[in-house]
């Protein structure tokens, strides 16, 4: 399976895993960054599986949320790999840290999996989907690959 998509010319790509893609400002401090830290990016896309038997679009979507977020707002967007929802998050950390940032994270459904094109936000961003966001769905393809074995 392959995606394209396009990301601000400012943004360098800092973590690739089999799960997706990481990206920082270019004009970010060179401070060493906690790989797991969500909030030393500036956004990215991660590849997850579908719930499974998820009854409702409600819950295929709820199940994928990130952990530590709450829902602000949600609406329906349409990318050019097809349709989803665009949810504007409070992400927090574990107990006893009071660190908080706030991220757009687009859930597009493609194939068996679940696409979340994200990025950070102010917390007081009114459009839903930003304007980058919104670049980067209208690029975002999906392209399916099989190998073929004789």
């Amino acid at each position: 399976m392959t995606y394209t998509l396009t990301v601000p010319v400012t943004w360098m790509l800092v973590r690739e895993d089999a799960a997706g893609l990481r990206f920082q400002e270019a004009m970010a401090s060179a401070t060493a960054i906690d790989p797991n830290d969500d909030q030393a990016y500036i956004g990215g896309v991660t590849i997850l599986s579908q719930c499974p038997n998820e009854s409702t679009a409600d819950n295929m979507y709820a199940c994928v949320l990130p952990n530590h977020s709450t829902v602000r707002a949600v609406e329906a967007v349409t990318s050019a790999a097809g349709k989803g929802r665009v949810y504007m998050l409070e992400h927090s950390y574990p107990v006893g840290d009071q660190r908080r940032w706030w991220a757009q994270h687009a859930l597009i459904p493609v194939d068996r999996y679940i696409f979340d094109v994200w990025i950070q936000v102010r917390p007081e961003t009114a459009d839903l989907p930003v304007n980058v966001l919104t670049e980067m769905l209208n690029t975002f393809q999906f392209t399916e690959s099989r190998n073929l074995t004789p």
